[in-house]
């Protein structure tokens, strides 16, 4: 009578002594127990410590060779592909397979915040005088005490310009170019001058 030790319920995994471990089924193991040729198996079978007693160390034998590729699937259903074109306010994405879909553009953010002020910038140079600019402010005889002096502007091209007056007592004023000669305020303070060929104001006195 044989006896069977391993209780087999869905499947065993069986350790092997000298070999890879494998997982036999219920049917496989009856067979290696009775040293019969399972599925085509060689030499697959329980090995005994001693007698007829059965051990628990099932010898397995090398795997086989790896098999043949299998046959190529069939080829899949061609793909749709997709276009894009511009549309008022956005664009259009349209497939060949009738699907569409419209992107919209953007609208502008807001402003941010200004940035903090930079550093000011290092002075450009000055623009050469014109010969209409105010050179100089010439007042005759210099400051006089309680008087609002009359004053003389010397331009850029040498002439002296002056609002002058037809006599002591302001009657028709006028701008004027003063050329050589000799002159007499009328702010009460009656200062003489005189502008020589050369436009310099000399025998500036009271």
């Amino acid at each position: 009578m044989r006896v069977l030790l391993l209780l087999v319920t869905a499947s065993v995994l069986v350790f092997a002594s000298c070999g890879p471990v494998k997982q036999v089924g219920k049917d496989s193991l009856d067979c290696m127990l009775y040293g019969d040729r399972c599925n085509g198996e060689t030499d697959t079978k329980l090995t005994s410590d001693s007698g007829n007693k059965p051990s628990d160390t099932v010898e397995v034998g090398p795997t086989g060779p790896k098999g043949d590729k299998g046959d190529q699937g069939d080829t899949g259903s061609s793909g749709s592909s997709c276009s894009v074109r511009s549309i008022p306010g956005g664009s259009e994405i349209y497939c060949t397979d009738g699907t569409s879909s419209i992107v919209s553009n953007g609208s502008n953010g807001q402003d941010g915040q200004d940035g903090a002020d930079g550093t000011d910038g290092q002075d450009g140079q000055d623009a050469p005088q014109g010969p209409l600019d105010i050179a100089e402010i010439i007042d005759p005889c210099q400051d006089a005490p309680g008087v609002v002096d009359e004053v003389l502007l010397k331009l850029g091209n040498g002439s002296i310009l002056v609002l002058f007056a037809s006599n002591a007592n302001g009657n028709n004023p006028r701008l004027a170019l003063l050329g050589p000669g000799n002159y007499m305020t009328s702010d009460t303070t009656n200062c003489f001058f005189t502008i020589d060929s050369n436009s310099a104001i000399i025998n500036q006195h009271y």
